[in-house]
């Protein structure tokens, strides 16, 4: 009986260690992928790359990788999350330094994306010129060039006063306003066109 008890014990440890072995070689053949991967990557391809890497590096252990992890390699569109954990928690061990070079890379793209969108908010000074409150609230602001525009009041925005009770009182007031051009669906004209949404406006 402890004969077979040890026997069994020694199977399941052998079966294990060839387990780990071609995890780690599935492992380092993702990494020395990975490696190739350039600074200039952009990022949606990114995530991409780095998938087919596991993936490739992957398919000679098809049958491993289900008889152990249930993972069916040819139906890879259900099974690929699953593997990229599995080789994930590996590739953290194996090749550290390419990982965190992978994870800055990431990172950077996310903040290029946070920056373009900053950008893409502009700022206005003027003198509230005109007040509509229809639908929405709208205001008419001359700037300094004495150009007239409408910025419009459509969702929750910031301030430095309280403006839901006072709007009415901002008339010929100079004003600081923050703001994003959307092109939305005009109904009395039947066309698109660009509509400026207020994101912030603050008294001097």
């Amino acid at each position: 009986m402890k004969k077979s008890i040890l026997l069994s014990l020694l199977i399941t440890l052998s079966t294990l260690s060839f387990s780990q072995k071609y995890l780690v070689k599935i492992a380092e053949e993702s990494c020395a992928c990975l490696e190739n991967i350039t600074d200039t990557i952009p990022s949606e391809e990114l995530d991409l790359k780095m998938g087919m890497c596991i993936i490739e590096a992957s398919m000679p252990y098809g049958k491993q990788l289900e008889r152990d992890y249930d993972i069916d390699m040819q139906d890879i569109d259900v099974y690929g999350e699953k593997l990229g954990t599995l080789i994930g928690v590996k590739l953290a061990s194996v090749c550290p330094k390419t990982l965190l070079k992978i994870s800055k890379l990431n990172s950077n793209d996310e903040e290029d994306e946070a920056n373009d969108e900053l950008y893409d908010v502009q700022i206005v000074s003027g003198t509230i010129t005109k007040i509509e409150t229809q639908q929405f609230v709208v205001f008419s602001i001359k700037d300094e060039t004495n150009k007239v525009s409408k910025y419009y009041w459509l969702t929750g925005i910031d301030t430095n006063f309280e403006i839901e009770s006072t709007y009415m009182n901002l008339m010929n007031s100079e004003v600081n306003i923050a703001y994003e051009t959307f092109e939305l669906f005009d109904p009395k004209i039947q066309v698109y066109r660009q509509f400026k949404i207020i994101k912030e406006i603050t008294l001097p």
